[in-house]
C-alpha cells in the first residue's frame, strides 16, 4: 500500500463516499483527489481489511507530516486500512524523521 501526502490509500480518499461502502468489492473513483486527476478504479476498506498481510511503503521527508497524522490515529482513509492479520509499515528516515539540516556543511 501507498500512502498519499492527504492520507489516502488504494485511491480511498479523504471524506469519500467510498470510505463507506460495506459490500462492494471494488468501487468506481470518478474524481481523485491528489493527482493524477483521472477516474480510476479500487478496493474498498472490507476488501483490504480482508487480507492476511497489509503492507505499507512510505518514503521520503514529504511524507512526514501526513505519516505522523496516520499513526496518530487521525481519521484519514490510510488509518482505516487494517488486515485481518498483520499490518507492516516500512518507512525511510526520511519519513520517520522529517527533513533535517544538513550538519555536515555547518562552519
Amino acid at each position: 500500500m501507498g500512502l498519499g501526502g492527504d492520507g489516502h490509500t488504494a485511491s480511498l480518499f479523504p471524506g469519500a463516499p467510498g470510505l463507506q461502502e460495506p459490500r462492494r468489492w471494488v468501487i468506481g473513483v470518478e474524481h481523485a483527489q491528489y493527482e493524477p486527476f483521472v477516474p480510476r478504479v479500487t478496493l474498498t476498506l472490507p476488501v483490504l481489511a480482508s487480507t492476511y498481510e497489509m503492507l505499507f511503503l512510505v518514503s521520503g521527508a514529504a511524507k512526514h507530516d501526513i505519516l505522523t497524522r496516520v499513526l496518530a490515529g487521525s481519521d484519514l482513509p490510510a488509518s482505516r486500512a487494517y488486515a485481518d492479520g498483520s499490518l507492516v509499515w516500512l518507512v525511510d528516515r526520511a519519513a520517520m524523521e522529517g527533513a533535517k539540516p544538513d550538519t555536515k556543511n555547518e562552519a
